[in-house]
């Protein structure tokens, strides 16, 4: 499979990349309150999403906080609070509902996370956001893995977005 959908990646102009199916990430992958985090095009611009998982449901919202703007997991890798019922961001402990993405702190009471459309299929978690693309980096790491080279030349082909993990 990986080398069939690598070729499809390949093959095709970026434009048609984003029609493909979305494929995140394998359901074993993420773990009950575990968090995967992946790049999006979302509103013509690149952004870092988190995909979790709670109470057995995967949900998936852009990885930036209401109040600071940062990523939820910017200073630490937990993105669930000690009681694991919440979603808290590391930098400033805004805390929000896994299922719905809503503000529970006083700062920005009600207002949501962008939540991105996913769903489950035979052990595959898959975007179906209308207004969201998998980022080439992710589309790319997931189909061909790390191999510096081959992302380089995709790039370069097809005037892919790289961005380099620190």
């Amino acid at each position: 499979m990986n080398y069939r959908y690598s070729t499809i990646v390949n093959s095709q102009p970026l434009s048609r990349l984003r029609n493909l199916t979305q494929k995140i990430c394998h359901s074993y992958s993420l773990p009950e309150r575990g968090k995967q985090s992946f790049w999006v095009i979302y509103q013509s611009r690149l952004c870092e999403a988190l995909l979790i998982r709670y109470k057995g449901q995967a949900y998936a919202y852009l990885n930036r906080c209401l109040y600071s703007g940062k990523p939820l997991d910017s200073e630490d890798d937990e993105v669930f609070d000690a009681s694991g019922n919440f979603l808290c961001s590391s930098h400033d402990g805004i805390c929000y509902d896994p299922r719905t993405g809503e503000c529970f702190s006083p700062i920005g009471l009600g207002e949501k996370l962008i939540a991105l459309s996913i769903y489950e299929l035979n052990g595959v978690i898959f975007l179906k956001d209308a207004h969201t693309s998998l980022s080439n980096k992710h589309l790319l790491q997931f189909s061909i893995g790390k191999n510096a080279d081959t992302q380089l030349f995709i790039q370069n082909e097809y005037s892919c977005i790289y961005h380099q993990d620190n």
